[in-house]
């Protein structure tokens, strides 16, 4: 599914708190744009809010299957759901 929410993330183990744009959404994974680079099998606390006040936020733990470099100088970051809270 296509969405454009704003996500935060931070890795485990680590206090700093991203924010990025949610791209795309599945029942088994999420890609998001983000302005730092992420490892392959980093290991992601997430929170994605949706535009609208109906639909309460999702927050989740996520493994980074593939970071990408765009042109633009951010990065596309695919990532497996491992558990939705």
């Amino acid at each position: 599914m296509v969405v454009d929410a704003t996500v935060e993330y931070q890795q485990l183990g680590e206090q700093t708190i991203h924010q990025g744009v949610a791209k795309n959404l599945s029942g088994k994974g999420m890609m998001f744009i983000a302005g730092d680079a992420l490892q392959p099998g980093s290991q992601l606390q997430v929170k994605l809010t949706p535009s609208n006040n109906i639909t309460p936020p999702m927050q989740a733990q996520l493994r980074v299957t593939r970071c990408q470099a765009q042109d633009d100088g951010d990065y596309q970051v695919a990532c497996e759901i491992i558990n939705i809270d």
